[in-house]
């Protein structure tokens, strides 16, 4: 992707911008004392689509019009909808946040590959058809907010005028055990990988002490449906997951696709700097996200 291709997101923040500007209490801990998140920016992944209808919005559950009815998480976007399962122009469509592309410029979850997501934010109709948002779909720009500057500036443009913020937050569960860095951070495909010198037990006695649920000993991860919350291409092991189906149609290798899945820490939109929107609230002084306050609860550090 190259910046000059497309245009900012600015229509989007019409209501987000608000949340931007007066978002100083988004640093709040992202995990309970009992290691619970409390709000995580993502839709409900135990929602089995029985059609049951939000308590807030009377909108059928999951649908954009519930999870955008609902108001505003941390991030100031409304909660994550899911484009594998809402791939109709009902008032919203749901566009992908996930920014991975390949060297040759293949958007593995964007454009035309936006219905393999599970991760996207709704944006209302008006907006897609316009065109204005930016990809050849009508959906906004997606990048990595946990990329380098000089990335972030060749997708959405320079940083005087241009921001890349993150869309949903990480939970508890999105966190694995570095050896390398004897802390915690967000997981990602590439931690499938067996990891020798795994201190399990040490973990276990330190989170129980701390109040948190054992199983989050670990150093590597299945990518199971269950395994994360807000990881990509979620139970990747199954023949019609989105790197299965890349692997068979020979688009890329199945262990090089699965290495590049990512957790919300690596998905976001280009946003377009205005008087109201300077910064992205998760990037506030002294907000730390579900990782950071599991380390500092088990007095760990990452640095």
């Amino acid at each position: 992707m190259s910046y000059s291709t497309y245009s900012h997101l600015t229509p989007l923040l019409l209501v987000s911008a608000l949340a931007l500007s007066s978002s100083a209490g988004c640093g709040d801990k992202a995990a309970s004392d009992s290691g619970d998140v409390s709000d995580t920016g993502e839709s409900d992944p135990s929602d089995d689509g029985s059609g049951s209808e939000s308590s807030t919005t009377g909108a059928p559950e999951g649908s954009c019009e519930a999870l955008v009815g609902a108001g505003l998480t941390a991030t100031g976007f409304p909660a994550a909808c899911n484009p594998s399962e809402l791939q109709a122009h009902e008032g919203y469509f749901c566009c992908s946040t996930d920014a991975t592309t390949l060297s040759g410029g293949l958007g593995l979850f964007t454009e035309d590959n936006n219905f393999l997501s599970a991760h996207g934010q709704c944006i209302e109709d008006a907006i897609i058809l316009s065109g204005q948002a930016g990809l050849a779909n009508g959906c906004p720009v997606p990048c990595d907010p946990a990329s380098s500057v000089a990335e972030v500036e060749s997708v959405c443009g320079p940083s005087a005028v241009a921001l890349c913020c993150q869309t949903a937050e990480v939970t508890v569960n999105d966190c694995i055990f570095d050896p390398g860095r004897s802390c915690f951070r967000e997981v990602s495909g590439a931690d499938i990988a067996p990891v020798d010198g795994c201190p399990e037990a040490q973990l276990q006695s330190d989170l129980a002490a701390a109040g948190y649920d054992t199983v989050l000993a670990r150093c590597n991860t299945t990518w199971s449906n269950a395994a994360h919350d807000t990881h990509q291409d979620p139970g990747v092991a199954a023949a019609d997951s989105a790197c299965s189906l890349f692997a068979a149609s020979g688009v890329i290798d199945f262990a090089e696709c699965v290495g590049l899945l990512t957790v919300a820490n690596r998905r976001g939109f280009c946003l377009s700097k205005s008087a109201d929107v300077q910064v992205c609230p998760l990037t506030l002084p002294g907000y730390a996200d579900a990782c950071d306050t599991l380390n500092q609860d088990l007095g760990y550090s990452c640095e």
